[in-house]
């Protein structure tokens, strides 16, 4: 091997030049792990990492940039972070490379201050920064890009658009992107999905927790785990996780809960869905989604902004003669944003038979809905009255055949109304049916909502930015509505269906 070969090889260079801290804060050659040698040989240039806690991923990129900034003339590399502790960490991990290197190897730098470091003989520069602190990328030119924990930066669509127009599209460039999951919305997350389907310039890598051979605990002499529950034997069967793992991850789930998901995903899709400060309990939700069927009727498609269909019609249980039905349903303006949606709801059992969830105008939304009344027995419907639901009643009884089934609040007006003081409520009843063992869910996409709806900032709960939550609050309304429509049968109360015309 010519032995200026180094210099052109990570591995090579890593381990012939390169120190680390490592976990138990030693200083020793840096010899990558099992994660860090996959994506170094894997990397292209243009990559998404979605990965676990410390298994070293930002110490393999750093590595990797650092070699390039201080081998290669004219180079500009920036990293940012999601805060400024990992910041400070990404900076240390430079400044100890760069402290170590062998005097007649190590450039000499110029400035060096908390935002980077020069290197005049070569031209080339260390940025380092926290996002939302400064502005990268319009107007420089930059060679290397680190972003670290991007699923959690502040106003990251704008950031990362202005660091990749500023990325020649040259073969000798990089842009990696990492981070540990953050809900199912945003820059990241899009990206992610989309570089799945094999879509776009991105390489997509995916390292879950088991890749660390740390995260272990080993068996007491006579101990046993078993049973295993459904998630354990499906991750024995799928990646021979040993009963060591499965103890290790038993010890984390007892002291993190639902964060250990965000922590340690273990699979690409639902990491992002379990990630956020949910509202409702993401682990019943996630065991839900193998309850899940495929619908046995669909109709009205949909081709998404994305390129993906959806049906806007799913039919997943035929009505039965003689049985009752009610449909909770949550409008919106049908042109973008939210979708009008429907779920229908045996009255019976509870169990979800049916939904209707697209962008239609009040007018089509309203057809839509009596016809799906019709089907269902002429069930008991119910739109919330907000905004858009005015126009939706409207149409419902004074254009669609006159319905006959709507509902009237205590208040004695037509539709369900969500304030201040109701939806409280009926997100707490929601969450109690879905805690629950008894209701059944058909539908997927509702599960999906359920996993995206979060309390933001304020205290207030609803879909995290980017997601919807229109299937979550018509679901929750046609719980109201199977109640109601209860009550009626045997007391007089104010929660009942109101008749309409000569009926």
């Amino acid at each position: 091997m010519n032995p200026g070969d180094v210099f052109f090889d990570d591995r090579l260079y890593f381990e012939t030049y390169l120190w680390i801290k490592d976990k138990h804060q030693r200083i020793a050659p840096f010899i990558p792990n099992r994660m860090q040698a996959h994506f170094l040989a894997h990397r292209t240039g243009r990559d998404l990492i979605l990965k676990a806690r410390q298994l070293g991923c930002s110490t393999a990129i750093q590595g990797r940039l650092f070699r390039k900034t201080v081998t290669i003339p004219a180079t500009t590399t920036v990293t940012i972070s999601s805060e400024p502790d990992n910041t400070a960490h990404l900076r240390d991990i430079f400044k100890l490379f760069y402290s170590r290197l062998p005097e007649a190897d190590r450039p000499r730098s110029g400035y060096d201050n908390v935002r980077g470091v020069t290197f005049p003989g070569l031209l080339s520069t260390y940025y380092i920064g926290t996002a939302g602190k400064r502005t990268f990328g319009r107007g420089d030119t930059i060679t290397n890009v680190h972003g670290s924990e991007v699923a959690f930066w502040p106003h990251a669509d704008k950031l990362m658009a202005g660091l990749e127009e500023a990325v020649p599209d040259d073969p000798g460039t990089d842009i990696v992107y990492e981070s540990t999951p953050n809900g199912a919305a945003g820059r990241f997350y899009e990206m992610c999905m989309a570089a799945m389907r094999g879509e776009g310039k991105w390489a997509f890598h995916f390292y879950p927790w088991w890749w660390d051979s740390e995260y272990r605990i080993p068996l007491e002499e006579g101990e046993s785990l078993e049973p295993y529950n459904d998630e354990e034997l499906a991750l024995i069967a799928q990646h021979g996780l040993t009963p060591a793992q499965i103890k290790w991850r038993r010890d984390k789930l007892t002291g993190r809960g639902q964060l250990f998901y965000q922590e340690y995903p273990e699979d690409p899709v639902t990491c992002f869905l379990l990630s956020g400060t949910a509202r409702f309990d993401r682990v019943r939700l996630k065991a839900r989604l193998a309850q899940c069927t495929e619908p046995i009727e669909v109709a009205y498609p949909l081709r998404l902004a994305d390129g993906r269909a959806m049906y806007q019609l799913r039919i997943y249980k035929k009505p039965v003669a003689g049985w009752e039905y009610v449909i909770g349903a949550d409008t919106a303006e049908g042109v973008g944003g939210d979708y009008c949606a429907a779920t229908v709801r045996c009255k019976r059992t509870g169990e979800q038979v049916a939904t209707l969830h697209g962008q239609w105008p009040p007018d089509l939304f309203a057809e839509r809905l009596a016809e799906l009344g019709r089907r269902y027995n002429n069930a008991l419907i119910g739109v919330e009255r907000n905004k858009d639901g005015v126009a939706v009643l409207l149409a419902l009884t004074r254009i669609c055949g006159y319905w006959r089934n709507v509902y009237i609040h205590n208040d004695g007006k037509l539709g369900w109304p969500t304030t201040t003081v109701t939806r409280p409520l009926v997100i707490s009843d929601y969450d109690r049916e879905l805690r629950g063992t008894e209701y059944i869910i058909h539908d997927r996409a509702i599960i999906d909502e359920c996993l995206t709806f979060v309390i933001n900032d304020r205290g207030k709960p609803e879909a995290t930015a980017g997601a919807h939550d229109d299937l979550v609050m018509a679901d929750a309304i046609a719980g109201q509505m199977r109640w109601a429509r209860v009550a009626t049968e045997t007391q007089e109360v104010a929660y009942r269906p109101v008749r309409i015309g000569n009926y």
